[in-house]
């Protein structure tokens, strides 16, 4: 299902380009050397849109291809049912990740408890060591 909808907000950042750029499908589909009916397909996910395309995208639109991977906001010009879509998969990212991040503080909780420890115990060192010079 998160592979779905990746893909899904793939082809959503692409459309929501095109609409920005004005650009039919046929104009893209000749840019990106594709047919009209091939770029269909992949917008309704009929055929995979495979990485040389995805970069042939990429540069027709004028984005690096990490562009539709990076964690943003949806865009005004999605529908909403698009910026659900989205907002499904960012809070599930978001779950995820204060997951991570809630065992890694745990994680940083013990290992300033042992340090605290280290330092106690490198201060009754320190203590014993000043009363026996005494």
């Amino acid at each position: 299902m998160q592979k779905n909808i990746h893909i899904n907000r793939i082809i959503l950042e692409i459309k929501g380009l095109l609409g920005k750029k004005k650009y039919t499908y046929e104009q893209f589909a000749v840019m990106i050397g594709k047919s009209k009916q091939t770029l269909i397909n992949y917008f309704n996910e009929r055929s995979k849109i495979d990485i040389q395309t995805l970069y042939d995208i990429a540069k027709a639109l004028d984005v690096p291809v990490t562009y539709f991977f990076e964690d943003k906001p949806a865009a005004s010009y999605l529908t909403n049912t698009e910026q659900s879509i989205i907002a499904k998969e960012d809070q599930t990212t978001y779950a995820g990740k204060c997951k991570v991040y809630e065992m890694e503080v745990e994680g940083l909780k013990a290992i300033i408890a042992e340090k605290e420890k280290q330092i106690e115990d490198k201060e009754r060192m320190i203590q014993l060591l000043l009363k026996s010079s005494k």
